[in-house]
């Protein structure tokens, strides 16, 4: 097994580890899974792909896991942040997209944010 490897098996159980920690201490779950559905984050991720998410801050480029702002649904999706900014209301929104579909545009509020994948594990 490489070195880089090694390294990055390593640093996936301290961040479970200190996840795990986090989460006992705060009295809420720091880390969880999710499961992809549909083909629009490939080649990045692909149906069925269990993702590793954490509640870290959020920033340009990240993929999180997010409520679908629709009134008719309560869906979560994976998208890839482009822009985060205030509407016209004061709310803090988050511009995302799917990685094969750049023209598709999906908003949420940052509050419907559930976490930032980390890795992919299966």
């Amino acid at each position: 097994m490489n070195l880089n490897r090694r390294l990055l098996m390593l640093c996936t159980c301290l961040v479970v580890v200190a996840g795990l920690l986090a989460a006992k201490i705060a009295g809420r779950p720091l880390l969880f899974t999710t499961v992809i559905e549909g083909p629009s984050m490939e080649p990045t991720f692909e149906h069925g792909d269990v993702l590793l998410c954490a509640r870290l801050p959020l920033r340009i480029g990240q993929i999180v896991v997010a409520t679908e702002d629709d009134q008719c649904h309560n869906n979560l999706i994976v998208k890839r942040i482009r822009i985060r900014k205030v509407d016209g209301y004061g709310v803090d929104v988050l511009r995302m997209t799917a990685d094969n579909e750049p023209s598709a545009i999906y908003w949420a509020k940052v509050a419907e944010v559930k976490g930032v994948v980390l890795a992919r594990i299966w």
